[in-house]
């Protein structure tokens, strides 16, 4: 009972606790890579003058020089983080050099043998001194304890920030502890089932949450933010806006209040939006290189890309925003099976944005570009025919979405087979329809400065 008791006094000296159950209001914002802001509300009853303010439940993994307490009428002039945690190992190695209490007890006669003992070393085991003689503490069936009569200094069983205050008048109100700590992250995934024969797409979302803070966060908001924070976290830009986003991060709000437990992965879902009008697209993407049409990949076919594309709304017409993450893709088929057919990573996508994701690539489908001629005309012009040829080994008509990149913004068409449409100032697309077990041949000249 009395190490006990001096445990307790020894705790008690922290000074003035904040109750972690009073009142208390838990907000996080998770950014990536495994990084967070937390905002810890508490009701603390602060006496006037200074005193010290103990925070037992902050992160493990807390940055205290992030650290933060904002009250009214009240300085903070002193903080401390003590993230030594009580264990039977660190109580032996705070022991070291003095002495501690052995006691026994007799398997058989159940009578018990205390000793005084000095701890000498705690290195792939304890060594201790008794009396005249040395001997290693071991688990040898005998059972023993080892009484300390108080907790050593900085040794806490939870990491614990203190914080050493003064307080211009007496008296309960709220006070915030703001920090950025490690060990939080987060990251979505999406499920999309999309009905070929319908043109409608099921998503469903999910942000999964990890902590390995050594606390849990109960009844936390929590908000993931996509983009970066400058500093190493320091410099946290918070969303703004509708869509929540600035020219660093965009802020996600997770529907309502969750409790991340210690050591768990927690699934929230986040979108489930049903029948969504949406597309299956075939597109071939090409680029010219050093600001001519010399094609990266001029004479070689390659397979057309396969891409889901939709609108981030539900049926009703309600925008809805996703962060970036993976989408996994199944199609279902005429028998109404569903198919995998691949998994692609999408952006941010703002509240109402379009979705365009390449899940896989057809194996019907080819394109062969070729750069035909090239010609100088005049003292820095060039005029540069080309061509594209789109094969379909499928039973149905295909149309197939053909775009080049890296014309310039001087470049302009004098002839194509197709009508072509501009995406920018460096790119054109053609949608070129190509019968079943057919070819089509899209041809286009152009004119630009080298």
């Amino acid at each position: 009972m009395r190490g006990k008791f001096l445990v307790l006094l020894a705790m008690s000296c922290l000074g003035t606790a904040a109750n972690a159950d009073d009142g208390r209001h838990l907000s996080v914002t998770v950014y990536t890579p495994a990084q967070a802001l937390v905002e810890d509300e508490r009701m603390i009853d602060f006496p006037v003058g200074r005193s010290t303010i103990g925070f037992p439940d902050v992160s493990a993994n807390i940055r205290p020089e992030t650290a933060s307490l904002s009250a009214d009428g009240v300085t903070v002039i002193e903080q401390n983080f003590d993230f030594d945690l009580l264990t039977p190992q660190k109580l032996m190695e705070k022991a070291l050099g003095n002495t501690v209490r052995i006691v026994r007890t007799n398997p058989g006669t159940g009578a018990e043998i205390a000793e005084t003992a000095t701890v000498l070393s705690t290195e792939q085991g304890v060594v201790l001194k008794i009396g005249d003689h040395i001997e290693v503490l071991r688990d040898d069936g005998v059972p023993t304890r080892v009484i300390f009569d108080k907790v050593p200094d900085n040794l806490r069983a939870r990491p614990t920030l203190s914080i050493l205050t003064a307080s211009a008048r007496a008296g309960r109100r709220p006070a915030i502890l703001r920090y950025m700590t490690t060990g939080l992250g987060w990251k979505a995934d999406y499920v999309a089932s999309f009905d070929d024969a319908a043109g409608t797409i099921d998503l469903q979302g999910w942000v999964t949450l990890t902590n390995d803070t050594r606390i849990a966060y109960d009844n936390a908001r929590v908000r993931v933010a996509t983009g970066g924070v400058s500093g190493g976290g320091l410099g946290v830009v918070a969303g703004r806006g509708d869509n929540g986003a600035n020219d660093r991060t965009t802020v996600f709000d997770l529907p309502e209040p969750v409790t991340i437990a210690d050591r768990q992965a927690k699934q929230i879902g986040m979108v489930d939006l049903k029948a969504v009008p949406a597309e299956k697209v075939y597109r071939s993407v090409w680029m010219a290189r050093g600001g001519t049409l010399s094609f990266s990949g001029s004479g070689q076919p390659a397979k057309a890309d396969v891409v889901l594309r939709f609108d981030a709304k539900d049926a009703a017409g309600a925008l809805w925003r996703l962060p970036r993450g993976a989408l996994r893709a199944f199609i279902r088929d005429a028998k109404g099976a569903a198919q995998f057919v691949g998994e692609a990573q999408i952006g941010d996508i703002a509240a109402g944005g379009k979705v365009q994701a390449i899940v896989s690539r057809a194996f019907d489908i080819e394109v062969t570009p070729r750069l035909v001629s090239d010609q100088k005309v005049g003292d820095s012009k060039f005029r540069r025919a080309v061509e594209y040829k789109v094969a379909n080994a499928s039973d149905t008509e295909v149309t197939v979405e053909i775009e080049q990149g890296g014309l310039g913004p001087d470049a302009h068409v004098d002839e194509e087979s197709v009508a072509g449409v501009v995406l920018d100032a460096y790119r054109r697309q053609w949608a070129v329809k190509v019968p079943a077990h057919g070819e089509t041949l899209l041809t286009a000249v152009f004119e630009q400065g080298r």
